[in-house]
């Protein structure tokens, strides 16, 4: 295919585009759950048009809707489109449902325990795919309530896309832990905002969240293969301990600590809970010494 599609474009004009329709039988490396059909997977295509002098125009994978169909346009460009080059971070939104009730999120109140259908999500990693991205994140609610979860992941491996999730580890046991590292996971960043319990539990509405916090980030650093990272919401209940946040990750074993502030809107705080400019000023000189200090020492 690659040879045949490389002749024809050297036959094409700028701008002239062609439609190639096919069919895969199956899509799904693997036995598909019962009374799941797989997904298309044209974006073999759009793998080979890349490095070349052309780029997908539009598609269609829902010509023959779960019966393998699909059709590509790809059009003749004066020379390789760059933007093939830049990674491509989708977020899939995969589930509202979470056991915590954090201070800062308010997704359970605005999707109430909303669930993706599982076809969906391959479709939404299809598209994906198909427009160039290479790297998913899977948004919530809590991902690893999904008894489905490793599936998605797998599938997303099938793609040869990165995949990676934000936990809050209450429901990361070992088991968990294995099966999404078996699937293909990249990346697993675990929340925890602060280096004790009293603040943790506070801010994430959980008792014993802190405790299960740490079992699951144990249980995720014993996988082979899965980088893992600590994410961290700066509040003002947890900004005058932020530099301690650097020992509990060198501690554990983690390899970043990624600080965010909270935001609000539909899918983050409900109402702005930002730090005042004095709290800022308080934590700039305090926190981000120490984490480079730490960070120089443990490199």
């Amino acid at each position: 295919v690659d040879s045949w599609l490389a002749a024809r474009l050297s036959t094409m004009g700028v701008g002239e585009r062609e439609t190639i329709s096919g069919r895969y039988s199956v899509a799904w490396l693997g036995a598909a759950p019962a009374g799941l059909e797989p997904p298309v997977v044209p974006w073999r295509l759009v793998d080979l048009l890349k490095g070349k002098s052309a780029r997908m125009h539009s598609y269609d994978i829902a010509a023959a809707r779960n019966q393998g169909g699909w059709s590509l346009t790809y059009e003749k460009t004066p020379e390789v489109p760059p933007e093939w080059y830049y990674e491509r971070l989708g977020t899939a939104f995969i589930l509202s449902t979470c056991p915590a009730s954090c201070v800062m999120c308010s997704v359970r109140k605005l999707y109430a325990d909303r669930m993706t259908p599982l076809p969906t999500v391959y479709r939404i990693l299809e598209e994906f795919r198909l427009c160039g991205y290479t790297r998913v994140d899977y948004f919530g609610g809590e991902p690893t309530v999904r008894d489905d979860l490793a599936e998605i992941i797998y599938y997303a491996t099938t793609l040869d896309c990165y995949s990676d999730i934000i936990t809050n580890g209450i429901p990361l046991t070992s088991e968990v832990a294995a099966k999404i590292a078996k699937a293909g996971l990249s990346l697993c960043m675990v929340s925890l905002d602060a280096p004790d319990p009293e603040a943790h539990d506070t801010i994430r509405g959980v008792p014993g969240g802190y405790d299960m916090a740490l079992a699951g980030l144990n249980a995720i650093l014993e996988q082979p293969g899965v980088e893992v990272n600590i994410d961290t919401v700066i509040l003002a209940q947890n900004y005058k301990i932020m530099h301690r946040q650097a020992e509990l990750a060198a501690r554990i074993g983690a390899t970043h600590v990624n600080f965010s502030f909270c935001v609000c809107g539909p899918t983050a705080a409900p109402k702005p809970i930002w730090l005042t400019p004095e709290q800022l000023t308080a934590l700039h000189p305090k926190a981000l010494p120490k984490h480079r200090e730490k960070g120089t020492r443990c490199a």
